[in-house]
């Protein structure tokens, strides 16, 4: 079995500006999958997801897609 060429990878950066957290995914619609379970978080932990195809052949990260999130006042 042969490993894949691409890879997807989720980055979270914190918006305390901690070190972003990744997780890699072997297909991009997993990657919209578990980048969309945040399209109603009012968690305000993150600043932004940006997801990257990795390609294994040319060591590349391409930036696809960046969900940003706006800070919520709490009442």
């Amino acid at each position: 079995m042969s490993l894949p060429r691409f890879t997807y990878v989720l980055l979270f950066i914190h918006r305390d500006d901690a070190e972003p957290e990744s997780h890699e995914h072997v297909s991009i619609e997993d990657a919209r999958y578990h980048m969309n379970l945040f399209d109603d978080s009012d968690a305000d932990l993150y600043d932004r997801i940006e997801l990257y195809r990795r390609d294994y052949t040319g060591r590349t990260d391409t930036l696809l897609e960046t969900k940003h999130f706006i800070l919520r006042r709490k009442p």
